[in-house]
Protein backbone atom coordinates (compact mmCIF):
# COMPACT_ATOMS: atom_id res chain seq x y z
CA UNK A 1 0.00 0.00 0.00
CA UNK A 2 2.94 2.01 1.08
CA UNK A 3 4.50 1.64 -2.57
CA UNK A 4 1.03 2.65 -4.11
CA UNK A 5 1.07 6.02 -2.86
CA UNK A 6 4.67 6.71 -3.60
CA UNK A 7 4.51 5.99 -6.96
CA UNK A 8 0.82 7.97 -6.97
CA UNK A 9 3.01 11.04 -5.14
CA UNK A 10 5.83 10.61 -7.40
CA UNK A 11 3.44 10.96 -10.62
CA UNK A 12 1.53 14.00 -9.46
CA UNK A 13 5.18 15.30 -9.22
CA UNK A 14 6.42 14.62 -12.15
CA UNK A 15 3.31 15.74 -13.75
CA UNK A 16 3.22 18.69 -11.74
CA UNK A 17 6.74 19.54 -13.24
CA UNK A 18 5.94 18.76 -16.87
CA UNK A 19 2.74 21.58 -16.67
CA UNK A 20 5.55 23.99 -15.01
CA UNK A 21 7.64 23.41 -18.10
CA UNK A 22 5.20 23.70 -20.72
CA UNK A 23 4.22 26.98 -19.06
CA UNK A 24 7.62 28.30 -19.12
CA UNK A 25 7.98 27.12 -22.52
CA UNK A 26 5.10 28.84 -23.74
CA UNK A 27 5.60 31.79 -22.34
CA UNK A 28 9.07 31.76 -23.99
CA UNK A 29 7.90 31.08 -27.21
CA UNK A 30 5.36 33.95 -26.72
CA UNK A 31 7.85 36.44 -25.83
CA UNK A 32 10.19 35.24 -28.81
CA UNK A 33 11.36 38.25 -30.65
CA UNK A 34 10.02 40.36 -28.17
CA UNK A 35 12.50 43.63 -27.66
CA UNK A 36 12.71 46.25 -25.23
CA UNK A 37 13.34 49.76 -26.74
CA UNK A 38 14.77 52.63 -25.12
CA UNK A 39 13.04 55.84 -24.86
CA UNK A 40 13.00 59.11 -23.41
CA UNK A 41 10.81 61.09 -21.66
CA UNK A 42 10.15 64.52 -23.63
CA UNK A 43 7.52 65.78 -20.85
CA UNK A 44 4.99 64.75 -18.40
CA UNK A 45 2.06 66.20 -17.34
CA UNK A 46 -1.32 67.00 -15.80
CA UNK A 47 -2.38 69.55 -18.04
CA UNK A 48 -0.83 71.38 -20.99
CA UNK A 49 -0.87 75.05 -19.67
CA UNK A 50 -2.31 76.01 -22.93
CA UNK A 51 -6.25 76.69 -21.90
CA UNK A 52 -7.19 73.54 -23.83
CA UNK A 53 -7.16 69.51 -22.64
CA UNK A 54 -7.40 67.15 -24.82
CA UNK A 55 -10.54 66.30 -24.97
CA UNK A 56 -11.72 62.35 -24.98
CA UNK A 57 -12.31 60.93 -22.12
CA UNK A 58 -11.03 57.70 -23.06
CA UNK A 59 -7.15 57.16 -23.11
CA UNK A 60 -5.81 57.50 -26.15
CA UNK A 61 -2.64 57.52 -27.80
CA UNK A 62 -1.06 59.45 -30.84
CA UNK A 63 2.33 58.69 -33.09
CA UNK A 64 4.50 61.40 -34.24
CA UNK A 65 6.48 60.21 -37.16
CA UNK A 66 6.84 63.42 -38.85
CA UNK A 67 7.00 67.59 -38.69
CA UNK A 68 3.39 67.59 -40.07
CA UNK A 69 2.23 65.29 -37.57
CA UNK A 70 2.99 67.69 -34.48
CA UNK A 71 -0.39 69.47 -35.82
CA UNK A 72 -2.02 66.57 -34.61
CA UNK A 73 -1.38 67.42 -31.24
CA UNK A 74 -2.90 71.01 -31.83
CA UNK A 75 -3.05 72.66 -27.93
CA UNK A 76 -3.46 69.70 -26.38
CA UNK A 77 0.28 69.55 -24.84
CA UNK A 78 2.40 72.32 -23.75
CA UNK A 79 3.97 75.30 -25.90
CA UNK A 80 7.76 73.49 -24.76
CA UNK A 81 6.89 70.18 -25.40
CA UNK A 82 5.90 71.37 -29.32
CA UNK A 83 8.95 73.17 -29.29
CA UNK A 84 10.78 69.91 -28.73
CA UNK A 85 8.90 68.05 -31.46
CA UNK A 86 9.63 70.80 -33.93
CA UNK A 87 13.74 69.71 -32.97
CA UNK A 88 13.36 66.55 -32.62
CA UNK A 89 15.29 64.81 -35.50
CA UNK A 90 12.54 62.97 -37.08
CA UNK A 91 14.65 61.15 -39.13
CA UNK A 92 16.22 59.29 -36.17
CA UNK A 93 13.29 59.30 -33.77
CA UNK A 94 9.55 59.24 -33.90
CA UNK A 95 7.16 60.75 -30.66
CA UNK A 96 4.29 59.04 -28.77
CA UNK A 97 2.09 60.95 -26.78
CA UNK A 98 -0.29 58.60 -24.79
CA UNK A 99 -3.47 60.64 -23.10
CA UNK A 100 -5.06 59.61 -19.99
CA UNK A 101 -8.57 61.53 -20.88
CA UNK A 102 -9.97 64.36 -19.63
CA UNK A 103 -10.95 64.03 -15.75
CA UNK A 104 -13.03 66.59 -14.00
CA UNK A 105 -10.24 66.73 -10.75
CA UNK A 106 -6.20 66.94 -10.64
CA UNK A 107 -4.19 63.81 -9.50
CA UNK A 108 -4.78 62.11 -12.14
CA UNK A 109 -1.47 60.94 -14.44
CA UNK A 110 -0.31 58.84 -16.92
CA UNK A 111 3.13 57.11 -17.05
CA UNK A 112 5.10 55.07 -19.98
CA UNK A 113 6.67 52.67 -18.57
CA UNK A 114 7.86 50.20 -21.18
CA UNK A 115 7.70 49.99 -24.66
CA UNK A 116 8.66 46.83 -26.60
CA UNK A 117 8.66 45.53 -30.49
CA UNK A 118 7.41 42.36 -31.16
CA UNK A 119 7.75 41.47 -35.21
CA UNK A 120 5.53 44.57 -36.62
CA UNK A 121 3.97 45.50 -33.11
CA UNK A 122 4.62 47.98 -30.91
CA UNK A 123 3.26 47.39 -27.33
CA UNK A 124 3.23 50.68 -24.97
CA UNK A 125 2.50 49.47 -21.46
CA UNK A 126 1.60 52.74 -19.22
CA UNK A 127 0.31 53.27 -15.87
CA UNK A 128 -2.52 55.10 -15.29
CA UNK A 129 -2.98 57.22 -12.08
CA UNK A 130 -6.51 57.96 -10.69
CA UNK A 131 -7.01 60.23 -7.77
CA UNK A 132 -7.39 58.91 -4.38
CA UNK A 133 -10.75 59.82 -3.62
CA UNK A 134 -9.58 60.42 0.44
CA UNK A 135 -7.36 62.98 -0.91
CA UNK A 136 -8.98 66.49 -1.36
CA UNK A 137 -8.55 67.39 -4.32
CA UNK A 138 -9.50 70.81 -6.94
CA UNK A 139 -12.36 71.10 -9.16
CA UNK A 140 -10.50 71.62 -12.06
CA UNK A 141 -9.85 69.57 -15.05
CA UNK A 142 -7.28 68.01 -16.51
CA UNK A 143 -5.80 66.31 -18.92
CA UNK A 144 -2.84 64.23 -18.45
CA UNK A 145 -0.23 63.04 -20.85
CA UNK A 146 3.31 61.36 -21.04
CA UNK A 147 5.72 62.29 -24.31
CA UNK A 148 8.45 60.19 -25.33
CA UNK A 149 10.66 59.22 -27.98
CA UNK A 150 11.93 56.60 -29.65
CA UNK A 151 14.44 55.26 -32.13
CA UNK A 152 13.01 55.17 -35.69
CA UNK A 153 15.16 52.60 -36.88
CA UNK A 154 13.00 49.95 -34.57
CA UNK A 155 10.37 51.26 -36.79
CA UNK A 156 9.31 50.97 -40.26
CA UNK A 157 6.10 50.37 -42.77
CA UNK A 158 2.90 49.20 -41.42
CA UNK A 159 2.53 48.53 -38.12
CA UNK A 160 -0.23 48.03 -34.74
CA UNK A 161 0.45 50.00 -31.96
CA UNK A 162 -0.92 49.04 -28.45
CA UNK A 163 -1.59 50.37 -25.83
CA UNK A 164 -1.66 48.71 -22.28
CA UNK A 165 -2.32 49.78 -18.97
CA UNK A 166 -1.89 47.71 -16.02
CA UNK A 167 -1.40 44.20 -17.91
CA UNK A 168 -4.98 45.32 -19.77
CA UNK A 169 -5.26 46.33 -23.27
CA UNK A 170 -6.53 49.67 -23.56
CA UNK A 171 -6.35 50.64 -27.43
CA UNK A 172 -4.90 49.27 -30.48
CA UNK A 173 -4.31 51.30 -33.78
CA UNK A 174 -2.58 50.49 -37.30
CA UNK A 175 0.16 53.24 -38.55
CA UNK A 176 2.21 53.53 -41.41
CA UNK A 177 5.20 54.73 -40.72
CA UNK A 178 6.56 57.41 -43.56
Amino acid sequence: MKKNKLWVYLVTVLTLLLVIVAIILSTNARKQGEVELSFETIEIAEIPGTGYEYQGKEPSLVIVADKGGIDLLGENVSTESLTKLENLDFGQFVAIVVFQGITGTNLYGVEIQRITKQQSTLNIFAHFTERDPSIGASTVVTSPYHIVRIPKKELSGKIEVVLYSDGREITRRSYTMP
